[in-house]
Protein backbone atom coordinates (compact mmCIF):
# COMPACT_ATOMS: atom_id res chain seq x y z
CA UNK A 1 0.00 0.00 0.00
CA UNK A 2 1.31 3.59 -0.99
CA UNK A 3 1.72 6.05 1.94
CA UNK A 4 0.10 9.59 1.37
CA UNK A 5 -0.16 10.36 5.05
CA UNK A 6 2.31 13.32 4.49
CA UNK A 7 -0.56 14.97 2.73
CA UNK A 8 -2.18 15.16 5.85
CA UNK A 9 -1.33 15.80 9.36
CA UNK A 10 1.87 13.74 8.56
CA UNK A 11 -0.35 10.54 9.84
CA UNK A 12 0.25 7.29 7.81
CA UNK A 13 -2.52 5.72 6.47
CA UNK A 14 -1.89 2.38 8.33
CA UNK A 15 -2.06 4.74 11.64
CA UNK A 16 -5.84 6.05 10.62
CA UNK A 17 -6.08 1.86 10.16
CA UNK A 18 -5.34 0.65 13.15
CA UNK A 19 -7.62 3.51 15.22
CA UNK A 20 -10.83 1.88 13.01
CA UNK A 21 -9.83 -1.77 13.97
CA UNK A 22 -9.16 -0.88 17.53
CA UNK A 23 -12.29 0.93 17.91
CA UNK A 24 -14.19 -1.57 16.40
CA UNK A 25 -12.82 -4.27 18.30
CA UNK A 26 -12.82 -2.49 21.35
CA UNK A 27 -16.46 -3.68 22.25
CA UNK A 28 -16.31 -3.14 26.07
CA UNK A 29 -12.55 -3.57 25.71
CA UNK A 30 -11.18 -0.61 28.42
CA UNK A 31 -7.71 -1.48 27.25
CA UNK A 32 -8.67 -1.01 23.71
CA UNK A 33 -10.87 1.82 23.45
CA UNK A 34 -8.72 3.55 25.83
CA UNK A 35 -6.02 3.39 23.16
CA UNK A 36 -8.24 4.79 20.61
CA UNK A 37 -9.12 7.64 22.59
CA UNK A 38 -5.88 8.15 23.40
CA UNK A 39 -4.94 7.86 19.79
CA UNK A 40 -5.71 11.74 18.69
CA UNK A 41 -3.87 12.23 15.87
CA UNK A 42 -5.67 9.51 14.36
CA UNK A 43 -8.50 10.99 14.84
CA UNK A 44 -7.98 13.85 12.71
CA UNK A 45 -6.87 11.57 10.02
CA UNK A 46 -9.95 9.95 10.08
CA UNK A 47 -11.73 12.95 10.17
CA UNK A 48 -10.45 14.97 8.02
CA UNK A 49 -10.74 12.03 5.13
CA UNK A 50 -14.54 12.07 6.04
CA UNK A 51 -14.73 15.92 6.04
CA UNK A 52 -12.89 17.20 3.44
CA UNK A 53 -11.20 14.58 0.67
CA UNK A 54 -13.56 11.64 -0.11
CA UNK A 55 -11.47 11.16 -3.39
CA UNK A 56 -8.54 9.98 -1.19
CA UNK A 57 -11.13 8.27 1.41
CA UNK A 58 -12.18 6.64 -1.43
CA UNK A 59 -8.68 5.50 -3.05
CA UNK A 60 -7.82 4.26 0.53
CA UNK A 61 -10.79 2.28 1.53
CA UNK A 62 -10.14 0.41 -2.17
CA UNK A 63 -6.30 0.12 -1.74
CA UNK A 64 -7.49 -1.14 2.25
CA UNK A 65 -9.70 -4.17 1.12
CA UNK A 66 -6.82 -5.13 -2.11
CA UNK A 67 -4.32 -5.43 1.20
CA UNK A 68 -6.94 -7.37 3.46
CA UNK A 69 -7.46 -10.02 0.32
CA UNK A 70 -3.72 -10.83 0.04
CA UNK A 71 -0.45 -12.41 1.87
CA UNK A 72 2.74 -10.34 3.42
CA UNK A 73 4.56 -9.49 0.77
CA UNK A 74 7.28 -12.01 0.14
CA UNK A 75 5.74 -14.74 1.82
CA UNK A 76 6.11 -18.05 0.26
CA UNK A 77 4.52 -21.30 1.87
CA UNK A 78 7.96 -23.71 2.74
CA UNK A 79 9.01 -26.81 0.70
CA UNK A 80 8.51 -29.69 2.74
CA UNK A 81 11.91 -30.47 3.56
CA UNK A 82 12.15 -26.58 5.12
CA UNK A 83 8.99 -27.58 7.33
CA UNK A 84 10.74 -30.94 8.75
CA UNK A 85 13.80 -28.69 9.71
CA UNK A 86 11.81 -26.16 11.47
CA UNK A 87 9.75 -28.90 13.00
CA UNK A 88 12.75 -31.23 14.48
CA UNK A 89 14.26 -28.33 16.47
CA UNK A 90 11.21 -28.74 18.61
CA UNK A 91 10.62 -32.12 18.04
CA UNK A 92 13.70 -34.26 17.31
CA UNK A 93 12.61 -37.42 17.79
CA UNK A 94 10.13 -37.26 15.03
CA UNK A 95 10.14 -39.73 12.34
CA UNK A 96 10.25 -38.15 9.12
CA UNK A 97 11.77 -40.28 6.56
CA UNK A 98 8.04 -40.67 4.84
CA UNK A 99 7.97 -36.59 4.24
CA UNK A 100 8.99 -36.22 1.01
CA UNK A 101 7.15 -38.96 -0.72
CA UNK A 102 3.66 -38.14 0.71
CA UNK A 103 4.33 -34.70 -0.98
CA UNK A 104 4.54 -36.08 -4.24
CA UNK A 105 1.89 -35.26 -7.14
CA UNK A 106 -0.31 -32.84 -8.05
CA UNK A 107 -1.86 -30.35 -5.53
CA UNK A 108 -5.96 -30.34 -5.45
CA UNK A 109 -7.68 -27.68 -6.96
CA UNK A 110 -7.53 -24.73 -4.01
CA UNK A 111 -4.35 -25.57 -2.50
CA UNK A 112 -1.20 -23.69 -2.30
CA UNK A 113 0.90 -25.95 -1.04
CA UNK A 114 1.95 -28.96 1.44
CA UNK A 115 1.47 -28.66 5.29
CA UNK A 116 3.50 -31.06 7.72
CA UNK A 117 2.25 -31.62 10.97
CA UNK A 118 3.58 -33.81 13.94
CA UNK A 119 0.85 -36.41 14.89
CA UNK A 120 -0.79 -34.51 17.76
CA UNK A 121 -0.41 -38.56 19.53
CA UNK A 122 3.30 -37.81 19.21
CA UNK A 123 2.74 -35.05 21.70
CA UNK A 124 0.23 -36.18 24.12
CA UNK A 125 -3.92 -35.76 23.48
CA UNK A 126 -4.93 -33.01 21.00
CA UNK A 127 -5.49 -30.53 23.22
CA UNK A 128 -2.39 -31.32 24.73
CA UNK A 129 -0.26 -31.02 21.29
CA UNK A 130 -2.23 -27.67 21.09
CA UNK A 131 -0.88 -26.00 24.04
CA UNK A 132 2.42 -27.28 23.66
CA UNK A 133 2.00 -25.82 20.41
CA UNK A 134 0.71 -22.23 21.56
CA UNK A 135 4.06 -22.77 24.07
CA UNK A 136 6.59 -22.77 21.49
CA UNK A 137 5.01 -19.91 19.44
CA UNK A 138 4.95 -17.94 22.82
CA UNK A 139 8.99 -18.56 23.00
CA UNK A 140 9.60 -17.63 19.76
CA UNK A 141 7.61 -14.17 19.46
CA UNK A 142 5.46 -11.88 21.07
CA UNK A 143 2.57 -13.80 21.55
CA UNK A 144 -1.03 -12.81 23.90
CA UNK A 145 -3.71 -15.21 24.21
CA UNK A 146 -6.75 -13.39 25.19
CA UNK A 147 -8.78 -16.78 26.10
CA UNK A 148 -5.90 -17.87 28.42
CA UNK A 149 -8.19 -18.80 31.52
CA UNK A 150 -11.36 -20.05 29.16
CA UNK A 151 -8.99 -22.16 26.66
CA UNK A 152 -10.24 -25.14 27.77
CA UNK A 153 -9.93 -28.38 26.33
CA UNK A 154 -13.82 -28.70 27.07
CA UNK A 155 -14.88 -25.07 25.02
CA UNK A 156 -12.92 -26.58 21.67
CA UNK A 157 -15.07 -29.01 19.91
CA UNK A 158 -13.69 -30.36 16.58
CA UNK A 159 -16.02 -30.53 13.62
CA UNK A 160 -16.55 -34.19 12.31
CA UNK A 161 -15.27 -33.88 9.60
CA UNK A 162 -12.01 -32.34 10.75
CA UNK A 163 -12.08 -35.48 12.87
CA UNK A 164 -12.24 -37.66 10.39
CA UNK A 165 -9.63 -36.16 8.59
CA UNK A 166 -7.65 -36.87 11.14
CA UNK A 167 -8.10 -40.32 11.52
CA UNK A 168 -7.15 -40.93 8.07
CA UNK A 169 -3.71 -38.68 8.22
CA UNK A 170 -3.04 -40.88 11.66
CA UNK A 171 -2.73 -44.04 9.16
CA UNK A 172 -0.07 -42.11 7.43
CA UNK A 173 3.56 -43.90 8.00
CA UNK A 174 5.43 -41.82 10.47
CA UNK A 175 5.37 -38.79 13.18
CA UNK A 176 4.08 -36.52 10.81
CA UNK A 177 0.85 -35.45 8.92
CA UNK A 178 1.33 -34.31 5.22
CA UNK A 179 -1.54 -33.14 3.29
CA UNK A 180 -2.47 -30.37 0.78
CA UNK A 181 -3.79 -26.88 2.09
CA UNK A 182 -4.41 -23.41 1.21
CA UNK A 183 -3.10 -20.51 4.36
CA UNK A 184 -6.12 -18.56 3.87
CA UNK A 185 -6.16 -16.58 0.31
CA UNK A 186 -8.88 -18.79 -0.83
CA UNK A 187 -11.26 -18.00 1.44
CA UNK A 188 -10.46 -14.53 2.20
CA UNK A 189 -13.45 -12.78 1.19
CA UNK A 190 -15.75 -15.01 2.76
CA UNK A 191 -17.60 -14.13 6.21
CA UNK A 192 -17.85 -17.59 8.65
CA UNK A 193 -21.58 -18.56 7.22
CA UNK A 194 -20.30 -17.76 3.76
CA UNK A 195 -17.64 -20.71 3.63
CA UNK A 196 -18.69 -23.36 1.55
CA UNK A 197 -16.07 -26.10 1.91
CA UNK A 198 -15.73 -28.81 -1.22
CA UNK A 199 -16.37 -32.29 -0.44
CA UNK A 200 -12.33 -32.99 0.05
CA UNK A 201 -11.99 -29.80 1.78
CA UNK A 202 -11.68 -29.55 5.66
CA UNK A 203 -11.35 -26.46 8.07
CA UNK A 204 -8.00 -27.15 10.17
CA UNK A 205 -7.91 -27.41 13.49
CA UNK A 206 -6.16 -24.87 16.24
CA UNK A 207 -3.58 -26.98 16.73
CA UNK A 208 -2.59 -27.62 12.82
CA UNK A 209 -2.80 -24.27 12.92
CA UNK A 210 -0.32 -23.23 15.26
CA UNK A 211 2.03 -25.55 13.96
CA UNK A 212 1.90 -23.93 10.69
CA UNK A 213 2.55 -20.17 12.48
CA UNK A 214 5.24 -22.04 14.01
CA UNK A 215 7.10 -22.91 10.69
CA UNK A 216 6.11 -19.85 8.96
CA UNK A 217 6.26 -16.91 11.58
CA UNK A 218 5.84 -14.33 8.36
CA UNK A 219 2.35 -15.38 7.58
CA UNK A 220 0.88 -12.94 9.92
CA UNK A 221 3.59 -10.00 10.24
CA UNK A 222 0.68 -6.86 10.26
CA UNK A 223 -2.73 -6.10 10.84
CA UNK A 224 -3.28 -5.05 6.63
CA UNK A 225 -3.35 -8.48 5.28
CA UNK A 226 -5.13 -11.84 5.83
CA UNK A 227 -5.49 -13.13 9.63
CA UNK A 228 -6.92 -16.57 9.98
CA UNK A 229 -9.74 -18.22 11.21
CA UNK A 230 -10.01 -21.31 12.34
CA UNK A 231 -12.92 -23.44 10.93
CA UNK A 232 -11.66 -27.03 12.20
CA UNK A 233 -14.05 -26.43 15.53
CA UNK A 234 -16.08 -24.61 17.30
CA UNK A 235 -15.40 -22.52 20.55
CA UNK A 236 -17.43 -21.14 23.45
CA UNK A 237 -16.71 -19.30 26.99
CA UNK A 238 -16.27 -20.97 30.37
CA UNK A 239 -19.76 -19.52 31.78
CA UNK A 240 -22.00 -22.45 32.28
CA UNK A 241 -24.59 -21.04 30.07
CA UNK A 242 -22.22 -20.55 26.98
CA UNK A 243 -22.80 -21.72 23.01
CA UNK A 244 -20.38 -22.89 20.79
CA UNK A 245 -21.44 -19.62 19.13
CA UNK A 246 -17.68 -18.70 18.39
CA UNK A 247 -14.41 -19.99 16.30
CA UNK A 248 -10.83 -19.11 17.25
CA UNK A 249 -8.85 -16.86 15.12
CA UNK A 250 -5.16 -15.64 15.04
CA UNK A 251 -4.41 -12.23 14.30
CA UNK A 252 -1.86 -9.52 14.41
CA UNK A 253 -2.34 -6.85 17.22
CA UNK A 254 -0.69 -3.66 15.43
CA UNK A 255 -1.77 -1.65 18.87
CA UNK A 256 0.80 -3.87 21.00
CA UNK A 257 3.09 -5.02 18.55
CA UNK A 258 2.16 -8.98 18.45
CA UNK A 259 0.47 -11.94 17.25
CA UNK A 260 -2.79 -12.68 19.55
CA UNK A 261 -5.15 -15.88 19.42
CA UNK A 262 -8.77 -14.98 20.41
CA UNK A 263 -12.55 -15.87 19.23
CA UNK A 264 -14.97 -14.39 17.36
CA UNK A 265 -18.55 -14.90 16.98
CA UNK A 266 -19.95 -17.01 14.24
CA UNK A 267 -22.68 -14.81 13.51
CA UNK A 268 -20.65 -11.80 12.19
CA UNK A 269 -20.78 -10.99 8.57
CA UNK A 270 -17.00 -9.34 8.79
CA UNK A 271 -14.22 -11.30 6.57
CA UNK A 272 -11.46 -10.10 8.81
CA UNK A 273 -10.68 -14.01 9.56
CA UNK A 274 -10.79 -16.26 6.52
CA UNK A 275 -10.83 -20.18 6.87
CA UNK A 276 -7.01 -21.97 6.63
CA UNK A 277 -8.27 -25.94 4.85
CA UNK A 278 -6.80 -28.83 4.10
CA UNK A 279 -7.51 -31.59 1.13
CA UNK A 280 -7.87 -34.96 1.26
CA UNK A 281 -10.35 -37.47 -0.19
CA UNK A 282 -13.34 -39.04 2.27
CA UNK A 283 -16.52 -39.57 1.37
CA UNK A 284 -18.82 -37.43 -0.26
CA UNK A 285 -21.38 -37.33 1.84
CA UNK A 286 -18.73 -35.32 4.17
CA UNK A 287 -20.46 -31.92 5.15
CA UNK A 288 -19.01 -28.11 6.60
CA UNK A 289 -19.00 -29.53 9.59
Amino acid sequence: MSDRGSKLYDIPLVQAHDFMRAFIQAKGNTELLQFAIETTESMKRIINLLTDDQTELLSYEEELRDELYRYPLGFRILPVDEQVHSLLKYFPNLNASHVNELAKGNLPKGAEGWAVIPKPDRIGTYYEAFTKALQLIAENRVFKIWLEDELLEQNISLFDKTKQCHSKLNAQPGDLWVFPFQFGKRWSKHSYHMVCFENNEFGLGPYEIAILLLTHPNRIIKSIQIQIGCLGCEYKGASANANFDDYLIFYRNSIHDRLDLGCFTKNDLANTYPAISGFLSLDPSSQKT
